[in-house]
């Protein structure tokens, strides 16, 4: 009996199969033999029983056949017979199966991964075994209608974005809430990813693809979204889609105007297709080099405005342009928790060589593996470290570049029996690539993804065996991901492994650190200042913990750092006030003491951070001095970068020397940021919650336990204690809602909040404490028994309102709109109006000159305190534009004097915020010439 064939089963013909031997014949492995079905299959990620079956003639499934057609550079058109016309009195053409379609191209994604450990065999793991998902946490905005609450002088809190713990969603959670289930505001429809380098963002997308199409959600479509920029052209992502993604996914001759206008309309329908769009922080083109986010959300119009989107981006460049992709929920992926999460990943990693990874625990555990702790709470790090652990027993690194040394070191070694190179030309090949990385990240024209010509400039020829370019991509530091769209030739597309590898090699490509600062006082325009560019971060800090890098070299750079001066200084007589540029030169030299750890300047350093971060007693005024909350706010961020010891020393002494409450509570926090159940921060925040009846101190004093201190006892005892005896009701709701963060989910505590309700005799805390007990474990029968009990017992309701502001419906950009709302802010009688005024015109005024005038102008004029803020934070609304922003530091430049310091503070303070926002996007030499204007 012949076999049964499915309608998406096809089989090879009889030229075909001679293509097939000939394609096979023509190809070489790694270790330069010739190629087997083992290579074929492992490289389309295809069983070999499944080439066997193909190559003998018989059926397999159609989108096998596609990806081994590509590994052996075929077509699926030269291996199989074309299905018959239909006659024009029949039907129509068969419809596209779009959901096949989707998982045809997702192929790549099934076999690609960030690490790329896992690619060799002799370290090869299977994802499932060793994935431990990550968490993630919602960045959230304090609700606006909240605003009533607060006085001028903290109005423009309600405003500023910034992270908290609203919810923290595991990764199910998030799946089947969020993507799902549809909660948040957007209702799953817009949702940003971002983490920093190595943190999942693009394995958790890729999980996501799957996911929907397991569950049959909808159609996947993913978008590398370097693959948009080449050579300083953008392609906009619907061109993209129409063209590149359908020219790939349909054949020629299926690819019709019909088809290319039915996708769309998949699109149009209902949110039926997902753009999986990876790598905001990758687009390089035009303005999107400066400004990727800005530029996604000029391209999700038309009609890709009906899909889902769910895109992945650094932090760093989120937090540069939070305001950019506003109407997105954003959640940030959190790093693996120490030691619980490292050490779970781990024993999944050694597997039944358990003592090995008993060792490498331990060697992790010690005191002086402080800052290695920090380090590899990345999946991509860990994973590094356990693939070098598992080949070779060696001394761990304490740097970055550390790490990543070993990492190519041992990567050598794995590649010796698959192609091997004399340790010379490891050298020569690792100059090369830093060469070729430098030239990439410097241009900046399509950084991390790179053409074959661009790279045959640096490397020779891909065909030439006797090339750098031949030896990179055999041992697979470049890898083809691609052709360039844009090339009639189609010529292909290379990248390296991951993009921090890319890093790396550039920063062993820098001889001394006059590469990234080359300061000219006088005229900037002529100096280098690549220390105040973001994509040039990592490579510093790299290039900092290089060993072969003398330590006078480094001590000079820090200096030079610390002691910057950018001659943007009007407050240069106000005490301990720097200029924008020196501020941001200073925090980059704390980041970079992480990776010098002998550093001279080191304790200055910290000091000094910890100083504008908390404040300091002025003995000429007597009182504590506290610096702009933008300081203050980036000098706490920067205490998590910079030498883990130096920093808990320094919030330590600070707890134990500060006179000032409210400092001790806000450094006790930081303190626990950095070294979760550290005694010190455990002891002042449990100390300040049973000393001071204030709201003030004793609420965050509470979040900061909630954060720093899950399931610690201390921490739940010293809650539950306070819960008891808390007089004031909502406080005593906050608390509860911290205690349920930190206990575990086990019987004994069951009890303990079972036996608060039993003690307790307030009906308002009654109610929270049953809320928490339920939360805390919805289907335990003892809990459902005290719930039962509770309500029997109590005759009395709790109940309370939901209040929600809705906006107006405004016509978005339309001129008449705009002139007559800044009108309104010059000439309206009352503040309110005014007020209102300016908010609606941050929501439609984007880099309107009318709007930005308008605004510099209430800003220079009002006397209103709490206006002015509001126009200050509009700016971080509608201001996005470089050219735009020199306009506005030109104007308020003059407003940051020492005399308006001393007598309207208040107005030198919105000011500078304005100025501080241009300074954080603006380049140096730019923001200089603005002032000086």
């Amino acid at each position: 009996m012949g076999e049964t064939r499915n309608r998406n089963s096809v089989r090879v013909n009889e030229e075909g199969k001679n293509k097939l031997q000939e394609a096979k014949a023509g190809k070489r492995n790694y270790n330069g033999n010739l190629w087997t079905d083992l290579d074929t299959a492992t490289e389309a990620g295809v069983s070999e029983k499944t080439v066997e079956r193909f190559f003998s003639g018989k059926t397999v499934s159609k989108k096998s056949v596609i990806v081994i057609a590509k590994t052996l550079d075929l077509e699926l058109t030269d291996l199989i017979d074309a299905k018959p016309t239909t006659p024009p009195h029949e039907t129509a053409a068969t419809p596209i199966d779009w959901r096949e379609v989707c998982n045809i191209m997702l192929e790549p994604q099934r076999r690609t991964t960030s690490n790329f450990i896992m690619q060799d065999e002799s370290a090869r793991k299977d994802k499932e075994q060793i994935y431990v998902p990550l968490a993630l946490v919602q960045r959230t905005k304090t609700d606006k209608r909240d605003k009533g609450n607060f006085s001028p002088d903290a109005g423009t809190q309600l405003y500023e974005p910034q992270y908290e713990t609203q919810q923290r969603f595991e990764h199910e959670a998030f799946l089947s809430q969020i993507l799902e289930g549809g909660e948040g505001k957007t209702k799953g429809q817009q949702i940003a990813v971002i983490g920093e380098p190595g943190a999942g963002k693009t394995t958790l997308l890729q999980t996501i693809a799957f996911w929907v199409l397991e569950k049959d959600l909808g159609l996947p479509v993913w978008i590398s979204l370097a693959d948009l920029g080449r050579n300083g052209t953008l392609t906009n992502i619907q061109t993209y889609i129409c063209n590149s993604w359908l020219e790939q996914a349909i054949p020629a001759t299926q690819l019709t105007q019909e088809v290319r206008e039915d996708f769309i309309k998949q699109i149009q329908q209902g949110r039926r297709v997902w753009l999986l769009l990876d790598g905001v922080d990758e687009m390089y083109g035009g303005e999107a080099s400066h400004q990727p986010l800005e530029e996604i959300s000029r391209q999700l119009t038309g009609w890709l405005r009906s899909s889902r989107v769910v895109l992945t981006c650094r932090l760093n460049v989120w937090q540069a342009d939070v305001n950019a992709l506003e109407t997105f929920e954003t959640y940030r992926l959190l790093d693996f928790d120490y030691p619980q999460q490292v050490h779970q990943f781990i024993d999944n990693w050694f597997g039944n060589l358990s003592k090995k990874g008993e060792r490498l625990k331990a060697e992790l555990d010690s005191a002086e593996r402080v800052r290695l702790q920090d380090l590899v709470q990345t999946p991509l790090r860990l994973a590094l470290l356990c693939g070098i652990w598992q080949g070779e027993e060696e001394k761990l690194p304490e740097t970055k570049a550390g790490l990543y040394h070993q990492c190519v070191q041992q990567f050598y070694r794995w590649k010796q029996n698959r192609f091997r190179i004399s340790t010379k030309e490891q050298r020569e090949l690792n100059k090369a690539l830093g060469r070729l990385a430098l030239r990439d990240i410097n241009e900046g024209s399509s950084r991390f993804r790179l053409r074959e010509s661009f790279i045959s400039e640096e490397l020779g020829d891909v065909d030439d065996e006797a090339s750098l370019f031949y030896k990179a991509w055999q041992l697979g530091w470049l890898n083809h991901v691609g052709i360039a769209s844009e090339s009639p030739s189609k010529e292909k597309v290379y990248a390296f492994y991951h993009a921090t590898f890319e890093e790396y090699f550039a920063a062993l490509a820098v001889d001394d650190w006059d590469y990234f600062l080359n300061h000219v006082p006088e005229n900037p325009q002529q100096g280098i200042h690549r220390i105040f560019e973001p994509q040039w971060k990592e490579v510093i800090l790299l290039w900092l913990g290089r060993e072969d890098v003398k330590k006078q070299h480094k001590e000079d750079f820090i200096k030079a750092l610390v002691e910057f001066e950018d001659g943007c200084n009007n407050q240069s007589q106000i005490p301990n006030w720097k200029g924008f540029y020196e501020y941001r030169a200073y925090f980059l030299a704390a980041a970079m003491i992480a990776e010098f750890k002998d550093c001279a300047l080191a304790d200055a350093i910290v000091k000094q951070i910890v100083k504008w971060g908390f404040g300091y007693f002025n003995f000429e005024k007597q009182k504590w001095q506290k610096f702009d909350k933008r300081i203050e706010e980036k000098a706490k961020a920067v205490l998590a970068e910079t030498n883990r010891k130096k920093a808990i020393d320094t919030l330590e002494e600070l707890i134990y020397t500060s006179q000032n409450e409210q400092t001790c509570m806000l450094a006790a926090r930081s303190l626990g940021k950095i070294n979760k159940e550290n005694p010190t921060a455990l002891t002042i925040l449990v100390e300040f919650m049973n000393t001071f009846q204030y709201k003030s101190i004793q609420m965050p004093a509470s979040e900061s336990l909630e954060k720093i201190a899950k399931y610690h006892p201390t921490a739940m005892t010293a809650l539950e204690e306070l819960i008891g005896t808390s007089q004031e009701e909502y406080s005593c709701m906050q608390i509860s809602e911290s205690f349920k963060k930190i206990v575990k989910y086990n019987a004994t505590d069951i009890i303990k909040i079972m036996d608060l309700i039993d003690d307790l005799r307030n009906e308002f805390k009654h109610w929270i404490m049953a809320r928490s007990l339920g939360k805390i474990d919805k289907d335990n029968p003892t809990a459902i028994t005290a719930l039962a009990d509770l309500i029997h017992d109590l005759n009395a309701k709790y109940t309370h309102k939901k209040a929600a502001e809705s906006l107006d419906k405004i016509a978005k950009d339309h001129p008449k709109f705009i002139t007559e709302l800044v009108e309104l802010i010059r000439t309206a009688e009352d503040e309110y109006t005014r007020r209102l005024a300016v908010e609606r015109l941050d929501k439609i005024a984007k880099d309107h000159p009318l709007a930005i005038t308008a605004l510099v102008e209430l800003i220079g004029t009002s006397k209103d305190e709490y206006t002015r803020r509001l126009a200050a934070y509009s700016f971080s609304k509608i201001l996005t534009e470089s050219e735009n922003m020199k306009a506005v530091v030109t104007a308020f430049k003059n407003y940051l004097l020492d005399e308006i310091y001393e007598n309207d503070f208040e107005q030198f303070k919105d000011c500078y915020q304005v100025i501080w926002q241009c300074a954080q996007t603006m380049t140096y030499p730019a923001f200089y010439k603005a002032w000086h204007c």
